[in-house]
């Protein structure tokens, strides 16, 4: 609503190194593909994050040199929360192997997001319409065919989320069977149809 009222082009967000680190190591705990590995999107849509390359302590360090006034969420020490037990508590068990973990994770991360945004222009390949045959997805190897039920969910649902993994195994073994007519519902963000060997999406 802020940018509509001031015409502005782009929303900047706070995130910074570790709040990257801390997001891919979920996303691997949650279960995720190479795009939770990837961690956050400096820029997505409107959105642009410029201190995602920059750590927490290097933002600490330069408020105190420029005596700028910050504070800290009280919250933050509490390990009720995965991000902070992460943090915490698992994150310093991490150094004491690789005492540069964070700086390997975000090499990581690089490397995930080229790998999506590979798989993501076959997938954009392979849905050249709404609808596609059963039985040409079926010759897709496993990771592009999970990465065109996440982008066919995207691109129709316009629902920026991807899917949960059990979601999209389920679509997939719905088209495997490829029998008769059939629908996986997604509730109010919509429905995966195979109908006569064909699959669409409708919301």
């Amino acid at each position: 609503s802020l940018q509509k009222k001031y015409g502005a082009k782009l929303i900047l967000t706070a995130h910074h190194a570790d709040d990257h680190i801390e997001s891919m190591v979920l996303h691997f705990l949650r279960g995720a593909g190479p795009a939770g590995l990837a961690g956050i999107a400096m820029a997505k849509g409107d959105y642009f994050r410029p201190l995602l390359n920059v750590s927490k302590k290097e933002i600490l360090k330069h408020c105190r040199q420029k005596n700028i006034r910050f504070r800290i969420d009280r919250t933050n020490k509490s390990t009720q929360f995965s991000r902070n037990l992460l943090r915490n508590k698992i994150f310093p068990l991490f150094r004491n192997i690789n005492p540069h973990f964070e700086k390997t994770l975000i090499q990581n991360a690089a490397i995930f997001r080229s790998l999506q945004n590979f798989l993501v222009s076959l997938a954009d390949e392979f849905l050249g319409s709404s609808t596609f045959r059963a039985k040409d997805f079926l010759k897709l190897p496993e990771i592009i065919q999970y990465t065109v039920i996440q982008k066919m969910f995207q691109k129709f649902s316009k629902d920026p989320y991807r899917l949960p993994i059990r979601h999209v195994q389920a679509v997939i073994s719905m088209i495997k069977k490829n029998i008769g007519k059939k629908r996986i519902s997604l509730g109010k963000k919509g429905a995966f149809h195979l109908d006569k060997g064909l699959i669409s999406f409708k919301n």
